[in-house]
């Protein structure tokens, strides 16, 4: 259900943090999530420079695709991952939103940034505060286990 014109203003509702917190449950269900993200990475067929994409989770595979792009073939996130970690949007990181407010009225989301390392190299995810531990959870339970 659209969110009201003076709820928009306010940031994130109740519900839809607690939407965030069920939705780790709802992948570990076998059911499926998008979450919006910028991907970057310093190995494989994946963007050098961070992109804007759609993450799409279940509990067995995580794939990305493009969000401005006249391909859009999704990109699948097949790797082992040996440490995952989160941490916060850095200055440099020009295109992700640090949070507070547009003009002192509007909320703003907090991006952070996903951090997996992976024996290729380095993988980063850069999704909304609300959904980083719900990419998290998926990335754990997507991950190859180790040959």
């Amino acid at each position: 259900m659209p969110r009201g014109f003076v709820s928009f203003f306010r940031g994130p509702s109740p519900k839809e943090v607690a939407r965030a917190c069920n939705d780790i449950d709802a992948i570990r269900a076998g059911q499926r999530r998008e979450v919006t993200c910028f991907l970057r990475a310093d190995f494989g067929p994946y963007p050098r420079r961070q992109r804007q994409g759609i993450l799409v989770l279940t509990n067995t595979s995580a794939a990305w695709r493009p969000f401005w792009s006249l391909r859009r073939r999704p990109l699948s996130i097949a790797v082992q991952i040996t440490s995952l970690r989160v941490r916060a949007a850095q200055p440099d990181e020009w295109n992700l939103k640090k949070g507070g407010t547009a003009f002192g009225v509007v909320t703003v989301p907090t991006f952070c940034v996903v951090v997996c390392k992976t024996s290729d190299g380095t993988i980063e995810f850069a999704v909304p505060a609300l959904d980083a531990e719900t990419v998290t959870a998926a990335l754990r339970s997507a991950s190859k286990p180790a040959s």
